[in-house]
């Protein structure tokens, strides 16, 4: 595979870049899409390679409190309030604003050294 664009973390909320499946919400975009691998990127360090496999198109008012403790592992309130000042808006633009939400499942993974990279 040729070309991989890079699914770029500088947080590792919940610890999800451990699992073999795990939460995404982003910004809507066409750089995300169904079925597609993406090279997982960690604070410039390549976690593995993951792929798409599902893409829901929601309003930041969808998120609920499943969603926000997969993704980040804290309550609805904070996660919605992590997610206006990422995106710079306020919590009423942040309802309204399309986002996705991705579950990723890991293809491969390269085990990181913990002690060179100990705020993961």
């Amino acid at each position: 595979m040729e070309n991989i664009p890079d699914l770029k973390f500088s947080c590792n909320w919940n610890g999800k870049l451990f699992c073999s499946v795990f939460s995404v919400i982003r910004s809507k975009s066409t750089f995300y899409k169904l079925g597609a691998f993406y090279n997982i990127m960690f604070k410039e360090k390549n976690l593995g390679l993951c792929q798409i496999m599902r893409l829901s198109e929601i309003t930041g008012a969808a998120i609920n409190q499943t969603m926000a403790m997969l993704d980040t592992g804290y309550s609805l309130g904070e996660t919605l309030s992590i997610l206006a000042k990422m995106n710079h808006c306020t919590h009423d633009q942040l309802l309204q604003k399309e986002f996705y939400y991705i579950v990723c499942k890991q293809i491969s993974y390269k085990i990181p050294d913990i002690f060179a990279i100990n705020n993961i």
